[in-house]
């Protein structure tokens, strides 16, 4: 997409590669100094008011939180790893230095993406656009590229992405059966002797998730999934909080620098952008929420003191035999 935009600028758009293609197509069409004047002047305008029109207020603040919920799904993945560090060699090395090297790298390339479609297309239309990716390859070299080329890109990187969440997913179910903090734990526990993956995890999570699918849209999975996660990933960095003050003598092969000062910084970020959830989307976020509290008394009656439900059928078993 960068180098696109780059030709885009240097070449022209759909127009010019004609008239690169078939140099007597020059004439009818305009020559290419023209198209790049155009392009350039797209991408002047657009750089120059990028800022334009924009006011501090309260509703362009959870505007932005909830523009977050789905723009920081590319930078979920520094989550996932940690669902697999059993599997990590030294991972109190490794694990940090994949973290930030990936969390840098997948910025530095988004930024120049977004700076790639502001060159190319007027804001207008990157705003209506459906498919930022197709919409630049259909401008820069016509119809082919954003159809064919772009799509097939967009459909392996969504596949590498599923792979990510497909590995690491089924670690969270495989871990909570193996600490019996589950229905059918010694199920979701057990590990494929020769694969050595949770088969069975696997299989729910795929299941589960094709259920998710069939009723909402892209959109709304991305929106209810980011308003539940970022609730839970602001209470873990509150337990590291915790944990730092009130068990100081854990080993602690990670550590955050400066502290408290990151953790304090990425519990705002998760307030905000629950809040803006919140603000933006009352219902589906409330309803997302009901449904989080749904799990609260199944917990407690199966999970907190063990299963309230199996200890009554003994108690009333034992008290009919008497």
């Amino acid at each position: 997409i960068i180098l696109m935009s780059l030709w885009a600028l240097v070449f022209g758009s759909d127009c010019c590669l004609e008239c690169i293609d078939a140099a007597g197509c020059m004439s009818d069409c305009g020559d290419i100094e023209d198209c790049t004047t155009r392009t350039y002047d797209i991408a002047k305008e657009n750089i120059l008011n990028a800022f334009s029109g924009i006011s501090i207020t309260f509703p362009f603040v959870t505007s932005l939180g909830m523009a977050l919920v789905s723009s920081l799904w590319a930078y979920d993945g520094f989550t996932n790893l940690n669902h697999v560090a059993e599997e990590v060699k030294h991972p109190e090395r490794n694990i940090p230095i994949s973290i930030i090297f990936a969390s840098i790298t997948v910025t530095i390339i988004y930024f120049f993406v977004n700076i790639s479609y502001l060159l190319v297309m007027p804001v207008d239309d990157v705003i209506t656009s459906k498919a930022i990716a197709t919409s630049i390859g259909n401008i820069v070299f016509g119809t082919w590229m954003g159809k064919y080329v772009i799509s097939i890109a967009i459909s392996l990187s969504a596949f590498g992405s599923l792979n990510g969440s497909i590995l690491t997913g089924a670690r969270v179910f495989q871990a909570a059966g193996r600490d019996g903090l589950m229905p059918f734990a010694d199920w979701f526990a057990y590990i494929h002797p020769k694969t050595n993956t949770p088969i069975l995890a696997l299989t729910v999570q795929g299941i589960v998730s094709s259920l998710f699918v069939i009723p909402g849209s892209f959109e709304s999975l991305v929106d209810y999934f980011g308003f539940i996660a970022y609730i839970f990933y602001g209470l873990v960095v509150v337990g590291l909080i915790v944990i730092r003050f009130t068990r100081y003598n854990l080993e602690r092969p990670f550590r955050v620098k400066p502290f408290p000062v990151i953790p304090l910084l990425f519990i705002m970020a998760c307030c905000m952008i629950v809040l803006s959830s919140f603000y933006q989307k009352f219902y589906q976020s409330l309803m997302a929420v009901l449904v989080l509290l749904i799990s609260v008394p199944l917990y407690f009656t199966f999970f907190f003191r063990g299963n309230l439900v199996l200890k009554l059928f003994y108690y009333l078993k034992d008290k009919s035999g008497e």
